[in-house]
């Protein structure tokens, strides 16, 4: 069992830093992304949402409606939840890359604040065996919200686990090889949804396009420019047929 768990540690080690580099690759796609293109298509989903409303807008007088009478429902309309669902039709969502994980139960909430507290109190540099470094690890996940992370830190990345194996019983080394066994299965889960987000496929869509020698963002934002300057007239000609 001592073996098991040297093993299980080692292994701890190595799925930990390929997690960090994995979610830091990502992150800098998504900064990448919002830079060359994430603003084009909010602008993209503004001049949709102006072209449903002009066409309700123009259907509505067609119907008898006066354009004052029809704005007027209209603005009204906007409050609505249906109304705002049915006007962006099926909304583009990022696809779960919690790097800052949401918290999702009161409880996760106080065990956030508890563990930050009891980590600080650890870690704090003033303290003996306190840690300047980890102390602004602890303080950054806190601050993003990031429950995982501080798990992270109070039971894998500093365990108790620089324990003498040789000097504990059997019972004791079985409760640690299941806590490692815990935090190893919730370490490959996070890996796996890292890698069913849409900035994962960004990244191999990505790789592939390198090899090329080409940017798969400019490419993306060429089109996207396209597109827009395409509604914008369709906008204008919605506007224009509209009789005051």
């Amino acid at each position: 069992m001592r073996g098991l768990i040297a093993e299980k540690s080692q292994f701890l080690a190595r799925l930990t830093s390929r997690v960090e580099r994995l979610k830091k690759e990502l992150l800098h796609i998504k900064q990448n992304y919002e830079v060359e293109i994430g603003k084009l298509y909010l602008e993209l989903d503004q001049i949709d949402f102006a072209i449903f409303e002009t066409r309700k807008l123009k259907d509505m007088m067609e119907r008898g409606f006066s354009q004052a009478e029809a704005e007027k429902i209209l603005r009204g309309k906007e409050a609505d939840p249906k109304w705002k669902k049915e006007s962006r039709g099926k909304k583009r969502e990022d696809q779960g890359l919690d790097i800052g994980l949401r918290l999702s139960s009161e409880e996760e909430e106080k065990e956030l604040k508890n563990l930050w507290r009891k980590l600080a109190y650890r870690f704090h540099p003033d303290r003996r065996g306190g840690s300047e470094d980890i102390m602004k690890q602890i303080n950054k996940a806190y601050s993003e919200r990031d429950l995982e992370s501080l798990r992270l830190i109070d039971e894998e990345k500093y365990p108790e686990i620089a324990f003498d194996v040789q000097s504990y019983d059997l019972t004791y080394l079985s409760k640690k090889l299941k806590e490692l066994e815990k935090i190893i299965d919730r370490l490959m889960q996070k890996y796996k949804a890292f890698r069913k987000s849409e900035w994962f496929l960004w990244k191999t869509k990505l790789a592939k396009i390198d090899k090329n020698k080409g940017n798969l963002f400019k490419e993306v934002a060429r089109k996207l420019e396209s597109t827009i300057i395409q509604r914008k007239r369709e906008l204008a000609r919605l506007k224009n047929s509209i009789v005051k």
